[in-house]
């Protein structure tokens, strides 16, 4: 395994994970609340800290007519959860990359809409003010993780920095995949 497309639910995760997309291949693909049932392709894993919201975004996953997550993850047992691991207290968002990097040993993740600042959320359309609140968690582990972990946007991109060739070759990252770019493109379109 090599790198993870983590997706989170500020207002600039469609581009951000367009952008990461034009750079490498995700192995796997983690969607965390609210992008569950959005994400149009496959998702690996399914991440959350509101275990209680799973029933809700999966069934409506399944009714838009996609595929069920892999797993579903959170950190206490609820309804639809599969596995569960320790909270790093840093949001879902860093709950993510503990799923990522520890419990399915991949060598790197790249964060896209995750920026872990009072942007606006991209279903709510409010900034999420309590974003600032998560950053001991983050740099609780960043000495752990820096070296494996990039962002597209925000206070996450100014910590661990964007991915590039370096990064991703060090990663072992898998050429883009067109086809993956184009399904995420066109389900932007007819939205």
């Amino acid at each position: 395994m090599t790198v993870a497309l983590i997706l989170g639910g500020a207002a600039c995760v469609w581009d951000d994970a367009r952008a990461a997309l034009k750079w490498a291949k995700p192995d796997i693909v983690i969607a965390m609340n609210d992008m569950i049932p959005r994400w149009p392709g496959h998702i690996d894993h399914a991440v959350s800290l509101h275990p209680k919201n799973y029933p809700g975004w999966l069934d409506a996953r399944r009714a838009a007519g996609r595929p069920d997550p892999g797993l579903v993850w959170s950190y206490r047992q609820a309804p639809r959860v599969q596995k569960i691991t320790n909270d790093w207290r840093g949001s879902s968002g860093l709950f993510a990359v503990k799923v990522a990097l520890v419990c399915m040993s991949m060598h790197g993740a790249i964060l896209a809409g995750v920026p872990l600042d009072r942007s606006n959320h991209f279903v709510r359309d409010k900034p999420w003010t309590d974003a600032y609140a998560f950053f001991p968690g983050w740099a609780d582990r960043k000495r752990e993780i820096a070296p494996r972990v990039r962002s597209m946007s925000g206070w996450t991109r100014q910590q661990f920095g964007e991915p590039d060739a370096a990064w991703l070759a060090k990663m072992n990252a898998l050429p883009p995949d067109v086809a993956l770019l184009d399904l995420v493109e066109q389900s932007l379109i007819s939205a």
